[in-house]
């Protein structure tokens, strides 16, 4: 998923284009997704739908470093989101582990 993730920037599937990344920002409505091939912008509105593991969540949790899959209408030329999911970062074990 995490190669998924950091993989794409761009897909189209079932009616949707996909922006894949991780926040940059968001500011007045406007979420920056920085993807494999750069910065997409995309608009929210009061219609776009923000979920975390299939809970609602709210546009506050979209803080830079977050992942995202960003869901555009096909041919969309005002790029207005019309789904966000983030996704849940798994802690980094630092610790070592020799073997027994």
């Amino acid at each position: 998923l995490a190669l998924l993730i950091f993989a794409a920037q761009l897909i189209a599937h079932g009616g949707f284009d996909h922006v894949i990344g991780t926040v940059v920002k968001m500011e007045n409505n406007v979420l920056t997704v920085k993807t494999a091939k750069g910065n997409v912008d995309v608009r929210l509105n009061e219609k776009t739908e923000i979920t975390r593991d299939d809970q609602k969540a709210v546009a506050a949790d979209l803080k830079p470093g977050t992942r995202v899959v960003v869901d555009i209408p096909e041919h969309s030329k005002d790029k207005v989101a019309h789904s966000v999911k983030l996704g849940v970062s798994k802690p980094i074990d630092t610790h070592t582990h020799s073997p027994q």
